[in-house]
């Protein structure tokens, strides 16, 4: 009888993420080839286009994957409870901290702001983080219901962009980062206003 193997096998989708990472954090998001994650991964490149079908669509479940984590790092921060401009607010911010202490993050902000696109797998990511929050904010009045959530996830990421790549090319202090989020990011997240004629 043939003996039944005690360890569980490793998923392989797991391991080419995993290596797809580590090459990123070693040599940057535009110099990682399919041919650095396929060596780290112990596979042939075929294997990785078979997988995923194009070097984009491995880098974005990686940085999707980055995204998820973010958010649970930041949920266990911030009690999701909180007023959605406050939440806004703090996201940014935390945002904003991670470009300063992240390699990764800092070649997202760096790059092109195609991950922002509806579709995207950084953008479903966004997307089902804050549409509860979302939901629970316009079930109080305390939301626009205009607002679509795939253009609200959209708006996030430019904002996260933004705010990242300034903190990277023009540091902002905590004062000054707050200030632009209250001043021209948070008010689109609040209530319908009536125009006044």
């Amino acid at each position: 009888m043939a003996r039944q193997p005690t360890n569980k096998p490793i998923d392989a989708r797991r391991r080419y993420l995993d290596a797809g990472l580590r090459c990123i954090k070693r040599l940057g998001v535009a110099a990682t080839r399919m041919d650095d994650i396929a060596e780290e991964a112990g596979v042939k490149r075929i294997t990785l286009y078979r997988r995923f079908g194009s070097r984009t669509a491995l880098l974005r479940e990686i940085v999707s994957e980055r995204y998820e984590s973010f958010h649970k790092r930041f949920a266990a921060r911030v009690p999701l409870s909180s007023d959605l401009p406050l939440l806004i607010e703090e996201y940014l911010m935390f945002t904003i901290e991670e470009v300063l202490k992240d390699s990764l993050t800092r070649d997202i902000v760096q790059g092109k702001l195609d991950f922002s696109t509806p579709g995207t797998p950084i953008h479903a990511a966004v997307r089902t983080f804050w549409e509860p929050l979302v939901a629970a904010a316009r079930r109080s009045g305390k939301m626009d219901r205009s607002l679509d959530l795939d253009s609200i996830a959209q708006w996030i990421l430019v904002c996260q962009f933004t705010f990242g790549r300034l903190q990277f090319e023009a540091p902002l202090n905590d004062a000054h980062a707050r200030a632009l989020i209250r001043g021209f990011v948070t008010p689109a997240f609040g209530p319908l206003r009536k125009r006044r004629i």
